[in-house]
């Protein structure tokens, strides 16, 4: 029977969730986004409520940080609207890497300025931020998650589709890998050496070649990359939209392939509504 001092309010609720599941130690409670377009409010959601949770844990006497990832390491997969039709021909490079608009460096720094300005102005300035630009391409810190991914392809084809039901195409791979052209749709995975710690690729050409697991080059396919980093960061808490949350879906999935494939354990989810234009009952996009 609920105790009648027990709070309704899912703020209350999700704390008191985590409290029990780790009642010592640092909490970390992690975001995530892309800076493929314009961020639109619905994503301030997931912000403002990472940090509204490290709030009240702190509230409770406990250490907690909110860590943000900012996956500017995402191939450009479509023109938002606004930008010429030019930017067509950057499709598949890296955000960090198409030139910015408007005299911004990049394209990744032109929309995440904005983000960060927002941000700042609504006081859920994460404690922490990690740019997959840096993570990958510069401290090499996937390199452990690559190994132990491809290591065991096997088990994360069978997790990913008996959680999912549903069949990985033949092709499906588990990494995508940046040519020397600087795109990550260019190159096609064709296998590993996992005593070598190398990745085999095919070009468009025919041609072959490899590249070591700590060159930066590797990056895990979205399915790995998402529980990878909650056991390489020690996640503990993460709110998500709720499509994510779909029994089978990628949470479900992410859970698995972290504490199975990863050795860890996965966040406390909490997944939230989406935030619709009024009349309109599609997810809002950055495109």
């Amino acid at each position: 029977m609920e105790s009648q001092n027990q709070s309704k309010y899912w703020l209350d609720q999700a704390v008191a969730e985590i409290l029990v599941r780790k009642p010592d130690g640092r909490l970390v409670v992690s975001s995530g986004h892309s800076p493929s377009g314009t961020y639109h409010f619905g994503l301030m959601r997931e912000l403002v409520i990472a940090s509204t949770v490290v709030w009240l844990l702190r509230q409770h006497g406990r250490e907690a940080v909110h860590v943000d990832f900012v996956d500017d390491f995402d191939a450009l997969r479509k023109v938002p609207a606004g930008l010429p039709e030019t930017y067509a021909q950057e499709m598949g490079k890296p955000l960090h890497m198409v030139p910015g608009p408007a005299g911004k460096s990049t394209y990744a720094d032109y929309y995440y300025g904005p983000l960060r300005e927002a941000m700042a102005a609504a006081a859920v300035v994460p404690d922490e931020t990690y740019r997959a630009s840096v993570t990958y391409l510069k401290e090499h810190r996937y390199t452990e998650a690559i190994g132990k991914a491809l290591s065991q392809l096997g088990l994360v084809r069978n997790i990913i589709e008996a959680v999912s039901h549903r069949r990985l195409p033949e092709d499906w791979a588990p990494v995508q890998i940046l040519s020397d052209d600087g795109r990550l749709n260019e190159w096609t995975y064709d296998g590993h050496d996992n005593a070598a710690q190398t990745v085999s690729y095919r070009t468009p050409d025919g041609g072959e070649g490899e590249l070591p697991y700590d060159s930066g080059r590797i990056k895990l396919d979205w399915r790995l990359d998402w529980p990878a980093r909650w056991w390489m960061w020690q996640v503990d808490v993460e709110p998500f939209g709720r499509d994510h949350a779909t029994k089978g879906g990628s949470y479900d999935t992410g859970k698995e392939l972290c504490e199975k494939v990863f050795g860890g354990k996965a966040p406390l989810p909490i997944p939230y509504e989406f935030v619709l234009m009024a009349g309109q009952t599609k997810k809002m996009s950055k495109s």
